[in-house]
């Protein structure tokens, strides 16, 4: 019999499928989104949603928190290259897993990454447009990818925390 630890081939690939399933439901999602948002909303534009979420449409040259934006020509460029070299390592992490909430997880991480490739193969930046506030504080400008991006690092680090390790039989014995 197996360790608890490990599945099957059969289960894996079953992983590997719904992860790849996961990675195209979120990135349509992420895209129908940013959609909306670029035909709804001008530079500079807002939609109040609630007294504390508006709609505001900005263009993230950068990475995170605007990081490392630049007005380069090649600059998109060697951010697409570098997700996509993160991405194909984070997509090897799917294929060797042995957790189907782990394949999720990446599977998760990986639609909000490609949503923001294709962002910034399409128009050189990241469509950035969801904006929180609360008692005058501003949070950053963010997008459906960022929540995936988020979510599926959330449910990797829960999943470390809470994951039991199966009990070694043997280090009961006297």
């Amino acid at each position: 019999m197996a360790p608890p630890s490990t599945i099957s081939k059969q289960n894996r690939s079953q992983g590997v499928l719904l992860a790849v399933l996961t990675i195209v439901l979120t990135t349509g999602i992420d895209q129908l989104s940013k959609s909306l948002a670029l035909a709804h909303l001008s530079d500079g534009g807002s939609i109040t949603v609630t007294p504390f979420m508006n709609f505001v449409l900005v263009w993230n040259k950068g990475v995170s928190y605007g990081l490392f934006a630049t007005d380069s020509a090649y600059g998109p460029a060697i951010l697409i290259g570098f997700s996509l070299i993160v991405m194909l390592v984070i997509f090897r992490f799917i294929l060797v897993s042995d957790s189907l909430l782990t394949q999720i997880g990446y599977g998760v991480i990986l639609g909000g990454a490609l949503g923001n490739v294709i962002d910034r193969a399409l128009f050189g930046a990241v469509v950035d447009f969801i904006s929180l506030h609360a008692f005058d504080y501003y949070w950053y400008v963010f997008n459906i990818a960022d929540i995936w991006i988020s979510l599926g690092a959330v449910t990797l680090i829960g999943q470390m925390i809470f994951q039991r390790e199966p009990e070694n039989s043997e280090s009961h014995e006297n």
